[in-house]
Formats: structure tokens, C-alpha cells, sequence
């Protein structure tokens, strides 16, 4: 029996084409949104450890090779995970998607919230920088919890069912 090239590509192509995109994300959020629109095909890569600090966390070697391996990176954007910024460039083979530029995003200026003012009531804090959130970051401009507001988390959910199935359009 002679294999014509026509068929040997398609049944070298065809296990390739059964894999979904591997995702990596950086937050469990990001994760869980991307969770929500692989359904059952797969679970998304998470490159932050859960309740590790968004805002300054270093990646551990197999977050690295998740990253580098991942077909598709969501980034919840520099405002959020700055430190992801250059893994991105070095490592990231795949796409990146930033939710940051998605869209339609309704961003509201950084306010901090009373629940997370941590601050000592025993101490006359008449001037307590408000600016800073629970950990002591200084936050101002645009928050960068994006998602607290459902419209932008729709969006999200949007842009990435959109980038998957650029990426696998089966």
C-alpha cells in the first residue's frame, strides 16, 4: 500500500489538532474565567500561587515551563501582576492575551475600600494615607482588580472564548 502525502499529513496533523490550547493564567480569577470557558477540555495552568501577593510574586521553575509551554497567556495586565511583565517577553512563546486592553472595560480610579483599611483605631491616624491597601502597596490611577465589576468580567469571559477559538477554532 502506497501513502499519498496527502494522507500522511493529515494523520500527522490529526493528534495535534485533538489537543486543546494549553492556557496559562496568572491569577486564580483569570484561571477561573478560562476554567469556565474550556469547560471540560482542560484545566488552565495557574502561575500564581493561591493567596500569594499578585503585586510581587517571582515564578517558581514550573511556572516557567508552564508559561513557556502554555498556546495561550492571560494576563490580568501590569497594573496587577507587573512582575509577570518580563516572563512575558523571555519566556511566553505562545500568545499573550492582556485583559487589561480588552475592550469595552469600564476602569474605575483605585478607591480604597474601608474593609481592607487596616490601620490601628488605637492611634490618631488623622492622616493615614488611604492610598495604601491592606499589604501596604500603593495603589492610585486605575484599579487593577478589573473583575469586581461583572460587566468587565464578561468581557473577559468574551475575549477569551474569542482568542480560543482563534487559536482552535473545532
Amino acid at each position: 500500500m502506497i501513502l499519498r502525502p496527502a494522507l500522511i499529513a493529515s494523520i500527522l496533523v490529526t493528534p495535534a489538532l485533538a489537543q486543546p490550547p494549553r492556557v496559562a493564567a496568572d491569577t486564580p480569577i483569570v484561571q477561573s474565567l478560562a476554567a469556565q470557558v474550556l469547560g471540560d477540555l482542560g484545566t488552565p495552568d495557574l502561575l500564581l500561587d493561591r493567596g500569594a501577593d499578585p503585586h510581587h510574586a517571582q515564578l517558581r521553575p514550573s511556572q516557567a515551563r508552564a508559561l513557556s509551554r502554555a498556546d495561550l497567556v492571560l494576563w490580568s495586565g501590569e497594573g496587577m501582576t507587573p512582575w509577570l511583565e518580563r516572563p512575558l517577553a523571555t519566556l511566553a512563546d505562545g500568545t499573550v492575551l492582556d485583559l487589561d486592553q480588552v475592550a469595552g472595560l469600564r476602569l474605575q480610579p483605585f478607591q480604597p475600600s474601608p474593609l481592607l483599611d487596616m490601620s490601628d483605631p488605637d492611634t490618631d491616624e488623622a492622616d493615614h494615607d488611604h492610598d495604601y491597601d491592606h499589604e501596604g502597596h500603593h495603589h492610585e490611577g486605575t484599579d487593577p482588580h478589573v473583575w469586581l465589576d461583572p460587566q468587565n468580567a464578561i468581557a473577559w469571559l468574551d475575549a477569551i472564548a474569542a482568542r480560543l477559538a482563534a487559536l482552535d477554532p473545532a
